[in-house]
């Protein structure tokens, strides 16, 4: 016996157990359709409509984790109308990395805009260029840079979130 484990699609006993449940309140029915006294073709179709329901729970499911992970990722992007349109925003993985990478631009505007507020004369041209070659060319290790950095983009990324959360408060209310 099989079972499959995952949101919405049941195991091979429950479904013969709503099957079941089915076909004897059908033919408990006084005006049953003669086609369901036939046991082989009512228990077929019986679980011809069950496993359908299986698949519409499932889809259901799928539509819901994928609209959560979309809202959670992306607050302020327009969020897709139907399971159509939000299946393909997820079905290659080229739109995914050009979701992330639209993500990632963000951030560095974000660092950068930061930056610029302090330092308006900074060249963020010349920054986004990369860090400076070192004296006698070669490779510049950002281990040491990225580590000092790190508290300063978090402290970032919260004021962005209060930020976010502010912007999507008040398209919420003013949708109401």
């Amino acid at each position: 016996m099989k079972f499959i484990v995952c949101t919405g699609a049941q195991s091979d006993l429950q479904e013969l157990t709503r099957v079941e449940s089915r076909l004897k309140s059908l033919s408990d029915s006084p005006d049953v359709h003669p086609f369901w006294l036939n046991r082989t073709r009512g228990y077929l179709l019986a679980t011809l409509q069950d496993r359908v329901a299986q698949v519409r729970n499932l889809a259901e499911s799928c539509k819901s984790a994928l609209a959560l992970v979309h809202r959670a990722m992306f607050p302020l992007n327009e969020q897709p109308r139907g399971f159509g349109a939000l299946m393909r925003k997820f079905q290659n993985g080229e739109a995914i990395k050009g979701f992330v990478r639209a993500q990632l631009i963000a951030g560095a505007q974000v660092a950068l805009a930061f930056a610029r507020v302090h330092h308006p004369s900074l060249d963020l041209d010349e920054i986004g260029r990369g860090p400076p070659a070192p004296p006698g060319g070669g490779y510049v290790d950002m281990q040491e840079h990225y580590a000092v950095a790190d508290a300063p983009a978090e402290d970032i990324i919260c004021q962005v979130e209060v930020e976010t959360d502010q912007l999507v408060d008040l398209r919420r209310t003013s949708w109401l």
